[in-house]
């Protein structure tokens, strides 16, 4: 890439951030190079494309890809919340790190956090230690401090200022987290807790502050959100409700909506979903849930759960209660799903179709527009810019 080049994409993202008139509704997309599905079962690509991210207008139709940064590593590890966009746009962080080591033909989890700094024609990219792999990542709303859940069951809280992040506390919530949530007003976070619910946190101090009471949303609650109005959370576990025997089924999920809103705040129904329930995704009035499954997609095609494609779902949310609207087919392997700033778009990653693909609320139910955003590799995590 030539410096013309450079200065062409720099310049292009910042009239993108500085011009109100222009809607920018940004999306950034983790993209991991490292695996490829190679007659159903994963293999190593050599050589391998990088790992990733990239930067979409969702604002346009269909969604423009703005920018691509290099140069890190990223890995489809924990659920697809690895990414995170800063409030201004300004900053991207990528967590979830792993290399491959061909000689041996063996993963290797990392420890670090990647900051991305778009400020500059050319991103500055920065390694932050944390001491534990690191699984989901997001801003605060006021875009002051970083959350990170660990597989070592630590939430890592970061002071983020000009571009860079420092650690500030390490709390031990469990033996594993997974997905994380902050409320639109900022005062609260949730984190997901192996099997045992989810974490409260309180944000309104100087230090993050660990509520003693848990919310029970499934044996393995995963990938979270909560909607712009601050009512709903959605939260996915990927072992459905227990069968005859008492254990969770792993052929079946489970979404749960929570209403953040009551006192205490409770879990208000869950329902069933297709099998490993990847990404969910709520719109921005709470009315919408979206759940995207690989139900069998992930697994070798000489396993008998096999199916060529995954499932995309769609529940209405009234009052606390979901229905199942309307499902359809989806890519393999399905990771993150997003909400465009519309509220009525939908993305979803498709991981071994290397596309992120473009639905649409209309009606009241689910329509696949036909529109996908190629990538250079396989989509794994997913954030849209948090609402200022």
């Amino acid at each position: 890439m030539t410096w013309k080049t450079l200065l062409a994409a720099g310049a292009a993202l910042g009239a993108i951030l500085a011009a109100p008139a222009l809607a920018a509704d940004l999306v950034l997309v983790g993209v991991d190079a490292k695996f490829a599905d190679v007659k159903g079962a994963a293999g190593d690509p050599r050589p391998a494309p990088n790992d990733s991210l990239v930067l979409l207008d969702a604002a346009r139709s269909p969604p423009r890809v703005v920018r691509t940064v290099t140069g890190l590593d990223h890995s489809l590890m924990g659920p697809p919340q690895s990414v995170a966009l800063s409030p201004d746009g300004k900053l991207a962080v990528a967590s979830s790190p792993t290399s491959w080591d061909f000689a041996t033909g063996r993963e290797k989890t990392e420890t670090y956090i990647t900051l991305a700094d778009l400020r500059q024609a050319e991103p500055r990219l920065a390694k932050v230690e944390l001491g534990a792999n690191p699984n989901a990542v997001m801003f605060t709303t006021d875009g002051r401090r970083l959350l990170v859940t660990c597989t070592d069951g630590t939430l890592k809280v970061l002071a983020v200022e000009n571009g860079s992040a420092r650690l500030l506390q390490s709390l031990k919530l469990g033996r594993r987290l997974t997905g994380l949530a902050v409320t639109r007003d900022g005062r609260r976070a949730l984190a997901g807790v192996g099997g045992e619910g989810l974490a409260l946190l309180d944000l309104t101090g100087d230090e993050v502050r660990v509520q003693p009471d848990r919310l029970p949303t499934g044996p393995s609650s995963y990938d979270m959100e909560v909607s712009d109005n601050g009512r709903w959370l959605a939260v996915t576990s990927l072992a459905g409700t227990p069968g005859a025997d008492g254990k969770p089924r792993s052929d079946i999920g489970m979404v749960s909506v929570v209403d953040l809103a009551a006192s205490p705040r409770k879990v208000t129904h869950q329902v069933q979903t297709p099998a490993t329930p990847e990404g969910v995704a709520i719109s921005k009035d709470g009315r919408w849930v979206v759940v995207l499954a690989a139900a069998g997609s992930n697994l070798p095609a000489t396993n008998p759960a096999h199916s060529p494609t995954g499932r995309i779902a769609l529940y209405e949310n009234r009052a606390g209660q979901l229905t199942a609207v309307n499902d359809l087919p989806a890519g393999a392997a399905g990771q993150g799903v997003v909400f465009a700033a519309d509220g009525r778009t939908v993305l979803a990653e498709f991981n071994l179709d290397n596309a992120v693909a473009v639905f649409r609320v209309e009606g009241g139910r689910l329509v696949d527009t036909g529109q996908r955003v190629a990538l250079s590799a396989s989509p794994v995590a997913i954030a849209r810019q948090p609402s200022r």
